[in-house]
């Protein structure tokens, strides 16, 4: 994938993200979402969200096995700051734990209007897949 904007591996896993047209971000993170994960993530999106484009998120996260309680409160109060910029916020996930994490954070954000939505993997895939095409 091309326009990558975070490529950070530690003990606890790997996350990349990228920018493949100006409207969609993608990450993917495997192992364990630490806190400096998050951390990187909102340092990584600070040029990318300072052109006020408005984007979508696809979150590869099926290869995730968990999370910090401060990576999830982070990653969900960096979606409500830019949900006036966000379309849409993607997920594939096979972790039961990473679910219960991301239904937490669709309760926190649903007043907000912001919704996040999960698919398995092969319609995950063909999201973005159609996502990427509409772009070009």
């Amino acid at each position: 994938m091309q326009n990558c904007i975070l490529d950070l591996t530690n003990v606890q896993g790997a996350i990349t993200m990228h920018t493949p047209l100006p409207s969609i971000v993608v990450s993917q993170v495997q192992g364990h979402l630490c806190k400096a994960f998050a951390d990187a993530w909102i340092e990584a999106t600070r040029p990318f969200l300072a052109s006020g484009q408005e984007f979508r998120v696809f979150n590869d996260w099926g290869r995730m096995e968990g999370y910090d309680s401060a990576s999830r409160r982070k990653l969900t109060d960096w979606t409500m700051q830019h949900r006036d910029q966000l379309r849409g916020t993607y997920f594939t996930i096979t972790s039961s734990i990473v679910a219960m994490g991301v239904a937490v954070a669709g309760t926190t954000l649903s007043p907000a209007s912001v919704k996040l939505e999960t698919f398995s993997r092969g319609e995950f895939l063909t999201l973005l897949e159609d996502a990427l095409g509409q772009g070009r």
